[in-house]
């Protein structure tokens, strides 16, 4: 039985139409996922490059249609292995939420957050004097949450994306997140 792409069908300008599932109709709905719509995928490339305007959005749409791609081409070039319908959801759906926890203008905001965090800087307020740097050293620092790490939280602890996998009936997250 071949998984059904009855949801949305985002048309793509690389790939033509891209069909979603049900379940991922709902899923690319969520806030959590609609706001990488405003995330730049090439950081701040599009300054430079004004049609380099690349969301996370699409990136993810394509990611999920090239992960079914990668398994249609494993089972034609394997005798025996076929993907089940909750093993091709579940690899859709990570491809999809892969970069979930990107911050705005992606690896460049990742990148000055984190040197933030490492380097334990911190401005103040200065009592009405503008601010005033403070360094409490590296072991001072809260530790500091990269794109994938903040991605799994969000996908794991979102009430709306709960909400949508525990009324979908199809599969749980815990298959998603799971090795197969």
């Amino acid at each position: 039985m071949a998984l059904e792409l009855t949801g949305k069908t985002i048309t793509d300008p690389l790939y033509g139409n891209i069909n979603l599932t049900k379940l991922e109709s709902k899923l690319v709905s969520a806030r959590a996922f609609q706001r990488l719509h405003n995330v730049r995928q090439l950081g701040l490339g599009h300054l430079v490059f004004p049609s380099a305007g690349y969301s996370r959005f699409a990136h993810s749409v394509g990611a999920c249609h090239n992960a079914d791609r990668i398994l249609t081409a494993i089972e034609a070039n394997h005798d025996t292995k076929r993907f089940t319908d909750v093993e091709r959801q579940s690899f859709r759906i990570a491809a999809l939420f892969h970069d979930l926890g990107h911050y705005p203008f992606s690896h460049t905001t990742e990148h000055a957050v984190k040197r933030f965090f490492r380097e334990g800087i911190y401005r103040v307020p200065n009592q009405g004097q503008g601010t005033l740097d403070i360094d409490l050293g590296p072991a001072a620092a809260p530790s500091y949450l990269d794109h994938e790490d903040t991605g799994q939280l969000i996908f794991l602890e979102d009430p709306e994306i709960d909400n949508i996998f525990r009324t979908s009936g199809s599969i749980s997250k815990d298959e998603v997140t799971s090795p197969f």
